[in-house]
């Protein structure tokens, strides 16, 4: 191989590394699936919460709380899944309320929306999406709500099912509107990764999403009233949990709207659901749980294990990408002095 050709082979890796390195899904770890179905009246609900290097339960999941908020004069009763942000701020991510409304949401590359000053302006840009459990009933309700403000920013899609199958996705358009894509109340499902359910080339990590079609293929399998059950959506939570260097799953869930029951997993160990009742959670008043205590010994030291060894992966990963990078620019920096040296001798 001439000098050259060895010149252009050294930047070629370089750039590859350094494109691997920005776009590693160790540093932006963007995952996460909703996905709800409904069969002849029964409906279910289910999400995987997926956690990376930019996640804060990227480092523990005993993090993971849930709260019961019982109805108030403003709000509905209603049970959140999420964790404390600085310690003190809390974070709703998830939940059902007292009518079976459940929710949950998706990261998605940033969109500005267009402005609507006719429409009160939301600043805080968040709030507002955690209030629909609290001020809507159903579906049609929840879209009313969010249709009354002026969002400024959106940079995830919420999803949303009520007791009636009813489901829909909103998200925004390439034109910075928000828009609604439902899926009915007749037997079918609906599902949303990390690519914009609106507009697929907005997306984080890969597109085609491997965890949507593995999510749909499950799913459009659904054909009676057998697969429309508990434990067959914890076949799919368990099909789609993260397991690699690019992020964990700290905690799935599954809500029965119906019954308004709840089944919750800590770190992807799925032989052990904590199952909460809502109505009975709500009459106890005002509390909250923190997961890793509801579960037992083995299933905590199992979900410790699992989250360890994507720790391990994680950091193993790093250093690959870093020493790539580091030993191109040292064989540029060679390169670059033997194509001097050479040049002084001529």
């Amino acid at each position: 191989m001439n000098i050259r050709n060895l010149g252009i082979l050294l930047i070629i890796i370089f750039l590859a590394f350094s494109l691997s390195a920005g776009s590693s899904p160790v540093e932006k770890g963007e995952n996460c699936t909703n996905f709800a179905a409904s069969y002849n009246g029964k409906v279910l609900f289910g999400n995987s919460e997926d956690a990376s290097a930019n996640h804060p339960l990227h480092g523990d999941p005993d993090e993971t709380i849930i709260w019961f908020l019982p109805a108030s004069e403003k709000n509905y009763g209603m049970m959140q899944l999420g964790w404390y942000f600085e310690e003190t701020r809390i974070s709703y991510q998830g939940g059902m309320n007292e009518f079976g409304l459940c929710y949950d949401s998706t990261a998605i590359p940033e969109v500005e929306l267009t402005d609507h000053p006719e429409k009160p302006f939301n600043p805080g840009n968040s709030y507002k999406w955690r209030d629909i459990l609290g001020k809507c009933r159903n579906i049609d309700e929840a879209v009313d709500y969010i249709n009354q403000y002026n969002f400024k920013t959106m940079w995830f899609q919420i999803f949303l099912t009520d007791a009636t199958g009813e489901s829909v996705i909103v998200s925004p358009n390439e034109s910075g509107e928000l828009t609604f894509t439902y899926k009915g109340t007749d037997n079918g499902y609906i599902a949303q990764t990390n690519f914009n359910r609106i507009n697929p080339n907005s997306h984080f990590g890969s597109y085609p999403c491997d965890r949507y079609e593995t999510c749909s293929s499950l799913l459009s399998e659904i054909n009676d009233e057998s697969k429309m059950s508990v434990e067959y959506f914890k076949t799919v939570l368990d099909a789609v949990h993260q397991n690699d260097s690019g992020s964990y799953t700290p905690y799935s869930n599954i809500f029965n709207p119906e019954t308004k029951t709840a089944y919750i997993y800590y770190a992807s160990q799925f032989d052990e659901p904590v199952e909460f009742d809502l109505m009975y959670e709500l009459s106890l008043g005002l509390h909250e749980y923190k997961l890793s205590e509801l579960v037992s010994d083995e299933t905590h030291d199992s979900g410790l294990e699992y989250h360890q060894q994507y720790l391990r992966r994680s950091n193993l990963t790093k250093i690959l990408i870093i020493a790539g990078v580091g030993l191109t620019v040292s064989g540029l920096i060679a390169l670059l002095y033997f194509l001097i040296r050479r040049k002084r001798k001529r």
